[in-house]
C-alpha cells in the first residue's frame, strides 16, 4: 500500500505557525460594525424639546413686541390678546395661527441652517449628540432634504389645527416602531443616529 504524501507547499502552510493570516474578510458582515448607531428615544425628545423651546420662545417675544407696536391697534395689550384668542374669535385665531407658523419657520431656519447644511443638526440635536442621515447612504443629507422635506411636513401639519395635532401625534407615535423613525423621517428618506463625524464632508 501506498502513502499519499501532501506537496512541499501545502505541508509548510499547515506545519509553519508563523504564516500570515488568511484574509476572511468575506466571510464577515461588517454592516452592522459600520453602521450608524440609531439615536435612543430620550435623546431624540429632548433634542425636539430644547428646539421646540427656543424657537416658541423667541417667536412668541418677537409676536407680542410686534403686536403691541402696532399703530392700528394702540388699545392692544397682552390681556387683550389672551381674551381674543381665549374668545375664540376665529380670524384672529386663524391669523395668529399662521403667523406664528411662519415665524417659527423663519426662526428655526435662522438658527439652525448652518448646523443643518454641514452636520445634519440642530441646536438641541447638537446638545445631545444626534444627527440626521440619509437612510441609504449614511451621510449627511442636503438643506433641501432638512428643512424643505423633513420639518416642512412638521410645520405643514401645524396649519390645519385640530387635525394638524392629531397627525403631529401621529407622526411622534410611529417613532416607537423598530426602526425609530417619524413619518417625517420616512417621507425624507432620513434617520436620526448618534453623531459621527466621519459623516461630515
Amino acid at each position: 500500500m501506498s502513502d499519499q504524501t501532501d506537496s512541499p507547499s501545502e505541508r509548510a502552510e499547515v506545519e509553519n505557525p508563523y504564516r500570515a493570516p488568511r484574509d476572511i474578510s468575506t466571510h464577515v458582515d461588517l454592516s452592522r460594525s459600520q453602521a450608524p448607531e440609531i439615536a435612543g428615544l430620550w435623546r431624540r425628545f429632548l433634542g425636539r424639546f430644547i428646539d421646540e423651546l427656543i424657537v416658541t420662545t423667541i417667536c412668541w417675544i418677537i409676536l407680542i413686541t410686534i403686536l403691541l407696536r402696532v399703530p392700528a391697534m394702540p388699545d392692544l395689550s397682552i390681556e387683550n390678546i389672551i381674551f381674543l384668542a381665549a374668545a375664540g374669535n376665529a380670524l384672529f385665531v386663524g391669523f395668529i395661527g399662521v403667523l406664528i407658523l411662519a415665524v417659527n419657520l423663519l426662526i428655526f431656519t435662522a438658527l439652525n441652517f448652518v448646523l443643518l447644511k454641514k452636520y445634519g443638526q440642530t441646536i438641541g440635536k447638537r446638545i445631545c449628540n444626534t444627527q440626521i442621515v440619509l437612510i441609504e447612504e449614511a451621510t449627511v443629507p442636503g438643506i433641501h432634504v432638512t428643512l424643505l422635506i423633513r420639518e416642512g411636513v412638521v410645520y405643514l401639519a401645524a396649519i390645519f389645527g385640530a387635525l394638524g395635532s392629531l397627525l403631529r401625534l401621529m407622526d411622534v407615535l410611529v417613532i416607537f416602531g423598530r426602526e425609530h423613525r417619524c413619518v417625517h423621517d420616512h417621507i425624507a428618506g432620513t434617520q436620526v443616529v448618534r453623531f459621527r463625524p466621519s459623516t461630515v464632508e
